[in-house]
């Protein structure tokens, strides 16, 4: 991606309530942080701090399944075929049986906190907190510790695109491998932080979280452009539906993107908590998992078409940005109330706004700083991320 590219400025613009009925429901609130979900067979499991939760009724109640377990705080699970993989403090436990049973399967592994799974057409690789990396060739009944070149053993997130491996680290950045893990390449050009704390690919395109900061690499990791976000903290997690790709932050609550990054929309309605350890997609659902006890969320991306529509078929725009004493704003939709948000929602500033398309805000008095422009109309509340800059 050129620098220009890099220059342009984004455009948030979230709609906070469609026909006032969209927003995030809760769907359990057991398990305190839940840090992975994954379903098999139409099963959903949500790997957690004191263990497993387990729903065959697509969410609507949730069971725990700890039978075997040694230690219940699950980081990362996986499923491949009929076996469960659980990753806690204490390594590897699998799961034959749907989760009912666990039994532990460390052969030839170290054992350390499991960060993270990755399924390649040839085994299993495992990130550890600080062992490394493990490679599993038989179903994870015996592991292989594979870490040539790597000058930080503690992988907090692993992928796997176009037959190469990556792994990223607490600390040293993104390493690749071509062959299976046998070396591992250090690969930081453009990077704004080498620690790490997720790797996704979305159509070949590869993302990187970074303290604080979301980057994008175009060709397969070789290097990296950080990309304009709304998000003050780092993603921790995300999945891909259709053309959506979903992002869970620990800070700022779910955000999507359709085009890789380069516009963002914050969809937050309904979380009490924007601290997301995991998300992912079932029953054509987004699951959304928030910290520190507050739950399990579901949410239909079926609204997100009408989002689309309301955003493509009216235009809004804001000028300049950032802005001192006057904000101009253009708009082809009737605005009836326009409030200026700070950071932590509290609201500085209300507008009556005339019946007209084009109006000034008067600004003065603002500190510097980042706000939101909140747009009253039938349709929706429409979003604006906006600067004060003296």
């Amino acid at each position: 991606m050129k620098n220009t590219k890099k220059a342009i400025l984004i455009i948030i613009m979230s709609i906070i309530s469609f026909s006032g009925m969209a927003q995030w429901q809760l769907s359990m609130q057991e398990g305190g942080n839940i840090y992975t979900l994954v379903e098999q067979d139409n099963v959903m499991f949500a790997g957690a701090l004191d263990g497993i939760y387990k729903s065959n009724d697509g969410g609507d109640s949730w069971s725990k399944i700890n039978n075997g377990l040694t230690s219940t705080m699950v980081h990362a699970m996986l499923v491949n075929n009929s076996r469960l993989f659980a990753g806690t403090e204490a390594g590897v436990f699998i799961s034959d049986d749907g989760g009912d049973n666990w039994i532990e399967s460390n052969q030839g592994l170290t054992i350390s906190k499991i960060n993270s799974f990755v399924l390649t057409n040839t085994g299993i690789f495992a990130g550890t907190e600080d062992e490394g990396v493990f490679y599993s060739t038989d179903n994870g009944a015996n592991w292989v510790s594979k870490n040539t070149g790597l000058s930080n053993l503690s992988v907090k997130t692993m992928i796997s695109n176009n037959n190469r491996l990556f792994a990223g680290t607490d600390g040293a950045g993104v390493y690749y491998s071509d062959n299976l893990g046998a070396s591992w390449t250090q690969s930081n050009n453009g990077l704004s932080s080498w620690f790490i704390s997720h790797l996704t690919v979305k159509d070949n395109k590869l993302f990187v979280s970074t303290a604080y900061k979301f980057c994008i690499s175009e060709n397969n990791g070789l290097d990296w452009d950080v990309l304009d976000t709304p998000f003050d903290h780092n993603v921790l997690c995300s999945v891909n539906y259709n053309g959506y790709l979903f992002v869970g932050t620990n800070g700022d609550g779910v955000g999507f993107t359709t085009d890789y990054g380069q516009t963002w929309t914050v969809w937050n309605d309904g979380l009490p908590n924007n601290n997301i350890y995991s998300i992912n997609i079932f029953n054509n659902k987004v699951w959304a998992a928030c910290c520190c006890g507050f739950g399990l969320f579901k949410r239909s991306p079926s609204e997100l078409t009408s989002l689309e529509q309301i955003n493509n078929n009216y235009k809004v725009s804001v000028f300049p940005n950032p802005a001192n004493n006057v904000l101009n704003i253009e708009h082809d939709i009737k605005i009836d109330e326009i409030r200026i948000v700070n950071m932590f929602g509290s609201v500085i500033k209300i507008y009556n706004i005339e019946d007209s398309s084009s109006n000034k805000l008067n600004i003065q008095g603002l500190k510097e700083g980042v706000y939101f422009l909140e747009m009253q109309t039938k349709k929706g509340i429409l979003i604006k991320k906006i600067i004060v800059q003296y």
